[in-house]
């Protein structure tokens, strides 16, 4: 008995790091217009659930969730107009006509890397980023 009271704030600790995966980011990026910005995020532990959040200040920006190894296959479905593949897409919002503000969720897969691309459609803009995850 001695042994489970003296282990039992160790074994406690150690559950709730386990459990811990969040990840808070924000950064500004300057977009020329139909060119990708990629950014990068390493695999989570577990299962994550991330909320992206776009403001394109003056122009609009589309932004794609996916899997890390397939941004080439969805920037060259993009550039082609063709439908994304949906085993390579977390998430996304197309932003075509003018300049918004939008958050969308997404869930990653454990051990799975995932990259944010950023695209903007019209001309040269800037785009706040934010992306959290739980």
């Amino acid at each position: 008995m001695r042994f489970a009271v003296r282990s039992a704030p160790l074994f406690l600790c150690i559950v709730s790091l386990a459990g811990c995966q969040r990840l808070n980011f924000e950064k500004t990026y300057s977009l020329p217009p139909i060119a990708m910005q990629r950014v990068e995020f390493g695999p989570p532990a577990y299962q994550q659930k991330v909320t992206v959040s776009i403001s394109g200040v003056r122009g609009p920006v589309s932004s794609y969730l996916v899997k890390a190894g397939d941004e080439d296959k969805v920037e060259a479905a993009l550039d082609s107009n063709k439908v994304l593949p949906a085993e390579s897409v977390f998430g996304s919002k197309v932003s075509k006509t003018t300049a918004e503000d939008y958050s969308f969720d997404a869930t990653v897969p454990a051990k799975t890397g995932y990259t944010l691309l950023l695209r903007a459609e019209k001309s040269s803009t800037d785009a706040k980023v934010k992306v959290v995850g739980k």
